[in-house]
């Protein structure tokens, strides 16, 4: 019996010893390498836009509304800056871009995100010049009747 209790025991000690080392291991060995891997994660710059509410119109009357939220990234400070500065004139381009595109759409097509978004950079590249932003969102689109 004493001889059980004393093999349970070490198997107890020896679980326990592997799990302390594991602990050193991962929490202070590991821990500067995740540090220093954080440092080299950019991080971006998000400006969201106010949404943008297009009417799309059939045959001379508005059929619905589709609500669109779009989100700017830039990889600089700077350049949100700018860019809020800029915000009325980046509007105003996006709802014609928008409006261009849902013209295009008939009433069963969906909205295809990535089209829309490239559309958006391009006339936001025009309006902040080359380089000047990451990319342009469309975090949402919603349909009102």
């Amino acid at each position: 019996m004493l001889k059980k209790l004393f093999i349970f025991l070490l198997i107890i000690v020896a679980l326990f010893g592997i799990a302390s080392a594991g602990l050193y291991f991962f929490w202070y060995l590991e821990l500067p390498r995740v540090k220093e891997a954080r440092g080299l994660i950019k991080k971006d710059f998000i400006l969201d836009i106010e949404p943008i509410n297009v009417p799309i119109i059939r045959n001379g009357s508005v059929e619905r509304y589709i609500i669109f939220q779009i989100s700017l990234t830039f990889d600089k400070q700077e350049q949100h800056e700018r860019a809020s500065q800029r915000l009325t004139a980046l509007r105003d381009r996006f709802f014609s871009a928008i409006h261009q595109y849902t013209d295009t759409l008939t009433s069963q097509k969906s909205i295809n995100k990535t089209t829309l978004q490239i559309r958006l950079t391009t006339q936001a590249q025009e309006i902040l010049g080359e380089g000047n932003i990451k990319q342009a969102l469309v975090t949402g689109a919603f349909q009102r009747q």
